[in-house]
């Protein structure tokens, strides 16, 4: 009972520090979470395969903890990573009508949900998703037009352009990390759940048989390999040259993966499907063409990441660490200067009587 206090009284001391902005981002993203939360079970039990989708719900866990992040940290860049984790079931139902239009026109009864009440919550979801999506979005432009929130976090002191720019520029790699191994990993897990682990739980109730069944052994690989992303923050800190060429080839060999993670399960769909070219598998599977526009704006998030990582690199030696650990005395304050009482202004009136 003590630790609920305890939690309680935590809790309500970091709400009260809020401004009026901060305050209803939270509540938004509060609202949005749970709002999501409910809606998105409610879709699987309303698919009638419950016992098998239930996997799905290891998703919800992404956006929880990258918004946990983005309120921690209090930057716009973390803002920014918050944004694109939430946008992961924005490009699930893009990719849903997208290719519900292609399997509805050539009369794929399999494919095509005839259900009026499940087409129904889906559209409902979707268009909450985006509502969400664009409120966050506007949150987060206004935190940053207000200066609620800063970019980056700067020296308060210091007044060396060269000093501030090098911390400015370590000072991304976190916001940078956050969106990288929550975005990746969300990928992911919904590829290893949402493909290989709902074959693998029909296959126990027989629903599929093992000819059908797709298993990539590489995605578990994938999951455990992306840990070296803690490389950028432990290579950047003790200023480690081969902790820095861990991250150049990792990024480059996860932007592979996640290539070739697009590319067999596609050539298992269109083997199975007996489609005549590979951009079908996009325009009549969900999953693949949700997680090829979700896996472009991972690349994306790779190259920033390799980017900012080269711009940390080239400061090595320049002894970053010791400035971000202690900041510069400022002027004002060095020793041998005295301080100065400046006398008031105001003319004194005490004779007066």
């Amino acid at each position: 009972m003590n630790s609920l206090v305890v939690l309680y009284r935590i809790l309500r001391k970091f709400y009260r520090e809020l401004e009026c902005i901060e305050k209803f981002f939270l509540c938004t993203y509060i609202i949005d979470m749970a709002t999501y939360c409910f809606l998105f079970i409610g879709s699987l039990i309303l698919t009638g395969h419950f016992e098998i989708d239930f996997l799905f719900i290891l998703i919800l866990g992404f956006p929880i903890i990258s918004g946990i992040i983005m309120f921690y940290g209090k930057t716009v860049y973390h803002g920014l990573a918050f944004l694109g984790v939430h946008s992961f079931p924005v490009f699930g139902g893009i990719a849903y009508f997208y290719t519900q239009y292609f399997n509805c026109r050539d009369h794929d009864t399999l494919k095509c949900d005839a259900s009026p009440t499940f087409y129904a919550s889906i559209v409902f979801l979707v268009a909450l998703i985006i509502l969400f999506q664009l409120l966050h979005t506007l949150y987060v432009y206004l935190i940053w037009k207000k200066r609620i929130w800063p970019l980056v976090y700067e020296f308060k002191h210091s007044r060396h352009d060269e000093i501030k720019e090098m911390h400015a520029i370590y000072e991304v790699q976190f916001p940078l990390f956050h969106a990288q191994i929550i975005m990746i990993g969300l990928l992911l897990v919904a590829y290893f759940v949402g493909i290989c682990g709902i074959d693998l739980v029909a296959l126990t109730k027989r629903r599929i048989s093992s000819r059908k069944i797709f298993v990539n052994f590489q995605v578990p690989f994938n999951i455990i390999f992306l840990y070296y992303s803690f490389f950028m923050l432990k290579g950047v800190r003790d200023e480690k040259h081969y902790l820095m060429f861990i991250v150049y080839v990792g990024n480059f060999i996860q932007a592979l993966l996640l290539y070739f993670d697009m590319a067999s399960f596609c050539k298992q769909f269109k083997s199975l499907a007996k489609l005549d070219s590979t951009l079908q598998c996009f325009q009549y599977n969900t999953e693949i063409c949700t997680f090829l526009l979700y896996a472009c704006l991972c690349w994306i998030v790779l190259a920033l990441s390799t980017w900012n990582t080269i711009r940390c690199h080239t400061n090595f030696g320049k002894n970053m660490s010791d400035y971000i650990t202690y900041e510069p005395t400022p002027p004002e304050f060095e020793s041998g200067r005295k301080l100065v009482k400046r006398e008031s202004s105001v003319p004194e009136h005490s004779h007066i009587v």
